[in-house]
């Protein structure tokens, strides 16, 4: 019975070395941080055998499971240390968009890459809707309204003024975004008629009502008094100011950033009088940059002799890849192309087409490329246009400029 005890142990020790190896599996696990635009990717090889060379590409397709190689926006590589642990960090782009974002981890140890989502706001700030300027006179206590008034982003402001007593429309106007600086001036009854006014500001975009200041009027021979509400969305503050210019009466500003009451007694006393009032208004929201479409680079590299670098060349802003063209030079007593399509594992160099990219023209320090996709009407596209692989030639060691331009034809 020694060839059942043998067996026994052949399959117990089989069994033994099958789950070391098992507990030894190795995997790359990663989480990810966003703040603003700066993006940071933290990782480990798990099992990890010494240093290894990670390589993260973070891609242009939201909500794509499949990854294509033209649709990078970083590509970056680093080291592990000795425990596998490694550590991204990178910023999008001003202009792009949220949405999720695509990310894969790989490196040359045996663990299997890892694929995740970016889940990414946008880069937010403030940004001004209304730019209001405003005198309200009181001359022979009779008052009147002028001013000016700016919309600057793609908000709608309508001012509206009724007299409840008479039941008339003193003002009813909407300024647009597009039409720039528009004047305001309206003439009320005398405060010595005891008189009942409603006064409203609404802030309107494509998706509703953001902002609201709404306020009843009461004059009578002693008091105004104004009583009323505000209304501020999230993410919306207004900053006001009044301030009685030929007296001392009034002169108070204040930021509001949500919903309140108002309620102020004004003395009925003075016959003539003038008050300022400023009011602004921030939505703090997705922007995008507000630079012209461009492609126009400098980047410069530095190594020694026989080094190789890789250069992502990038575009922002552009609408469209019709009849637009892209030159990439560069010093060729320095440095020389290892491969004009870098994002794929071979190396190639000369004219031609891989996936977007077609190389037209390729000559001592100069490359010209097209970029072969289409861009929806009313999109931008920014991103990695192509990496490039140089390397120094064997004479030369330092600094090199490469620069990237486009041109339309």
């Amino acid at each position: 019975m020694k060839w059942k005890a043998m067996v026994f142990i052949l399959v117990a020790t089989l069994v033994q070395v099958l789950s070391v190896f098992a507990d030894e599996v190795q995997s790359i696990s990663c989480t990810y941080n966003v703040s603003d635009t700066n993006v940071s990717v933290n990782g480990r090889i798990i099992n990890a055998q010494g240093t290894n060379q990670v390589t993260l590409f973070v891609g242009n397709n939201t909500g794509d499971e499949e990854w294509n190689a033209n649709e990078i926006i970083y590509v970056d590589q680093t080291a592990s240390d000795e425990d596998g642990n490694f550590a991204f960090n990178f910023r999008f782009p001003d202009n792009l968009p949220s949405g999720n974002y695509m990310y894969r981890v790989g490196s040359n140890s045996y663990a299997q890459v890892y694929t995740g989502t970016i889940v990414y706001e946008g880069r937010k700030e403030n940004v001004m809707f209304v730019d209001a300027n405003l005198n309200i006179s009181i001359n022979g206590y009779v008052p009147s309204v002028s001013g000016t008034v700016v919309c600057p982003s793609d908000v709608n402001m309508v001012f509206s003024v009724f007299n409840s007593t008479d039941n008339t429309v003193i003002a009813n106007e909407t300024i647009t975004y597009a039409e720039g600086e528009v004047s305001l001036a309206y003439t009320l009854p005398s405060l010595l008629s005891p008189k009942s006014y409603t006064a409203e500001i609404s802030f309107i975009n494509e998706t509703g009502e953001i902002g609201n200041i709404s306020i009843n009027i009461d004059s009578s021979i002693l008091t105004v008094n104004v009583t009323g509400s505000v209304m501020v969305s999230n993410y919306v503050s207004l900053d006001v100011r009044m301030k009685s210019v030929n007296t001392g009466l009034v002169d108070k500003s204040t930021t509001i950033t949500e919903d309140r009451s108002v309620s102020v007694t004004i003395p009925n006393i003075i016959g003539s009088t003038l008050y300022n009032v400023s009011l602004k208004g921030y939505e703090y929201r997705n922007v995008f940059s507000a630079t012209a479409p461009s492609a126009a680079a400098e980047y410069i590299i530095s190594g020694n002799a026989n080094d190789e670098v890789k250069i992502a060349a990038s575009a922002s802003n552009i609408a469209s890849f019709s009849d637009r063209e892209f030159v990439l030079e560069y010093n060729s007593n320095q440095i020389i192309p290892v491969s004009l399509f870098g994002l794929y594992k071979e190396n190639t160099v000369g004219t031609g087409q891989m996936g977007y990219v077609n190389i037209s023209e390729y000559s001592d320090g100069r490359i010209v490329f097209t970029i072969d996709r289409t861009i929806e009407p009313g999109e931008e596209w920014s991103g990695i246009l192509n990496v490039f692989k140089f390397k120094y030639k064997d004479d030369y060691s330092g600094q090199s400029t490469i620069a990237l331009s486009d041109n339309i034809q």
